[in-house]
């Protein structure tokens, strides 16, 4: 205990502390992690649009993975407000059925989310899991082989 603590003065740092850019960024990840996910999964497209609800059961998949507490739609709507992205009420009619929305304007994934569904399930993009539960009972004429992928956002 004393050999650590004579090195600490002489060498005045912890181990594996990082420099100050890398604890900014560390910091600014953890602090606000909308802003990295929207940089990494997302592009401002004009036209295009993306539910909310859809948005933040993806972005608390990757919240899950980085270990942080998933958001309500509430608090992720509120960020993203705050950030300058545009979210308005839409009408979404979806096999004849019209149903109202809250949609974020100008944005959308840029790159294929997809989600294995088998029973259990497995990767959304290259580096964010879910786990996904589908009852097989009410697919009696399917092998759980034939459902693979399904496709969000």
């Amino acid at each position: 205990m004393i050999g650590i603590l004579k090195e600490l003065c002489i060498k005045n740092e912890f181990s594996n502390e990082g420099s100050i850019e890398e604890k900014s960024k560390k910091y600014e990840e953890r602090s606000n992690p909308i802003i990295s996910f929207l940089d990494e999964f997302t592009e401002d497209s004009a036209g295009e649009m993306i539910k909310i609800k859809d948005f933040t059961n993806i972005f608390n998949i990757f919240l899950k993975e980085k270990h942080l507490r998933p958001m309500t739609i509430r608090q992720v709507g509120k960020i993203l407000r705050e950030e300058g992205y545009e979210i308005k009420p839409r009408n979404i009619t979806i096999f004849g059925v019209t149903m109202s929305s809250q949609v974020i304007l100008n944005l959308n994934f840029n790159t294929s989310i997809t989600t294995k569904t088998t029973k259990t399930t497995e990767s959304i993009s290259q580096n964010m899991y879910s786990k996904l539960t589908i009852n097989t009972s009410s697919f009696d004429s399917f092998n759980s082989n034939e459902i693979e992928v399904v496709k969000i956002g």
